[in-house]
């Protein structure tokens, strides 16, 4: 029987105004045969997709007029140095809750499920053994033009009395 871990994080306004808000889980997963190496790991979306990172500009602000591509194959993203260039992948099309972990003989090492998040991100240091999988309600507030929270259309807004879910779970396999 696999492992199964199960987070639910519920989000409740118990004020008289709006609350703005947002978060991502930063979770890191090993995926390295070595120190310094990415294993022959691939990370499966299940689905068609083709991924566009936004560039980061000269002051740390996500550039989304201007993306940069990252080749997947039927939605399964091989895993290496080059194609996180020391800078995260942030999704914000994905249709999927779901991404399967294999290795290159196609064991499965593990699925991450997550559900009531709008964004993915992943993030690998150069020459680290893991890389970070994160489901985010929203963006940060350094989006180019937005200066504060409340200006930042993809942040969470909940009214008085109300609740947001968000579930993960991850199955080691």
């Amino acid at each position: 029987k696999a492992a199964t871990l199960h987070q639910d994080i519920i989000i409740h306004n118990t004020g008289k105004e709006e609350m703005i808000y947002g978060f991502g889980l930063h979770p890191g997963f090993m995926v390295a045969d070595r120190e310094d190496h990415f294993a022959k790991c691939s990370l499966d979306f299940h689905q068609d997709l083709t991924l566009l990172r936004p560039s980061l500009t000269a002051d740390f602000q996500w550039d989304f007029n201007h993306r940069i591509l990252v080749r997947t194959q039927n939605g399964i993203l091989l895993l290496n140095d080059e194609i996180f260039d020391g800078k995260p992948i942030i999704l914000d099309m994905l249709n999927s809750n779901r991404v399967t972990a294999y290795q290159d003989d196609g064991t499965a090492l593990f699925d991450y499920c997550f559900s009531g998040f709008q964004y993915f991100g992943m993030w690998h240091a150069n020459h680290a053994p893991f890389v970070c999988l994160e489901p985010w309600t929203s963006h940060s507030a350094f989006l180019p033009g937005y200066t504060c929270l409340e200006d930042n259309p993809t942040m969470c807004r909940l009214h008085p009395g109300c609740e947001d879910m968000y579930h993960t779970e991850l199955i080691l396999h």
